[in-house]
């Protein structure tokens, strides 16, 4: 996920193409955690080598305004606490041939 947020600031917020990159700011009261590369933001695809990868995008509506995570939470972590306020979810699973 490229984008992960803990706190959000309610209904009908967006981010912006681009929110947490550097191209464009998050919304107020939005902050990203840290990802597996250590760091908040995407670092792109990293698969190890071999002949077929898959890729997988969640997006889950959550019943909370904030998870009660810092900025240090890891990947882990937010898909933890989010599943448990999960309303919902959709993945999309794309196979790098």
């Amino acid at each position: 996920m490229a984008l992960r947020r803990d706190r959000y600031p309610g209904r009908g917020a967006r981010a912006a193409p681009g929110a947490g990159s550097g191209a464009a700011a998050l919304p107020a009261g939005a902050r990203q955690t840290r990802t597996d590369f250590g760091a908040p933001g995407y670092g792109g695809a990293a698969p190890p080598p071999g002949p077929s990868h898959r890729f997988v995008s969640r997006i889950r509506a959550i019943g909370a305004q904030t998870l009660g995570l810092d900025e240090g939470a890891s990947g882990a972590m937010v898909s933890a606490m989010s599943g448990m306020q999960s309303l919902g979810d959709a993945t999309l699973t794309v196979h790098d041939p």
